[in-house]
């Protein structure tokens, strides 16, 4: 599924996705938080060490798997469409009507932010994983736990 219509920036060292699991039960440093992934125009990514303190582990795609990994997130996960505060008034809506718990607490933020030449999309939300949980029906919800799992993929596959 290569869609013309998906333009990628001149390969460079530019951070195009940035992806971060902010707060939650895990210990943060005081210089802030490190990113679980960075991808770069050029298709190099990294992600945190396996060893705190450590360097980044580091990998790179190369044209072709980029563009594939960008499809997929642009048009099969419609990132661009994905809304947190509308998810989170659905999830109030939900839980009203239902009685189903929308808060659950510790659960950390995600943080994802694309930037492509005709696309600059954040979404940040709470609690991503016990959400998707708890409200199935929600479709951007799933969507955007779908775009975190194959960033998952993609930053355990770094070296």
């Amino acid at each position: 599924m290569n869609r013309p219509d998906l333009r990628l920036p001149p390969s460079s060292s530019a951070v195009i996705l940035r992806w971060d699991r902010l707060g939650g039960l895990r210990a943060s440093s005081d210089a802030g938080e490190d990113p679980a992934l960075l991808l770069h125009a050029d298709g190099r990514y990294s992600a945190p060490s396996a060893a705190l303190g450590g360097p980044r582990r580091t990998g790179r795609l190369d044209p072709t798997e980029l563009r594939e990994l960008l499809v997929h997130l642009v048009h099969q996960q419609r990132f661009a469409e994905i809304d947190a505060r509308d998810i989170q008034a659905r999830m109030r809506r939900i839980a009203a009507d239902t009685g189903r718990l929308a808060a659950i607490m510790d659960g950390g933020v995600t943080r994802i932010e694309l930037t492509l030449p005709d696309l600059q999309h954040r979404v940040e939300l709470p609690n991503l994983h016990a959400a998707a949980r708890s409200f199935p029906e929600i479709d951007a919800l799933q969507r955007l736990l779908a775009v975190q799992k194959r960033l998952l993929e993609l930053a355990q596959a770094a070296r």
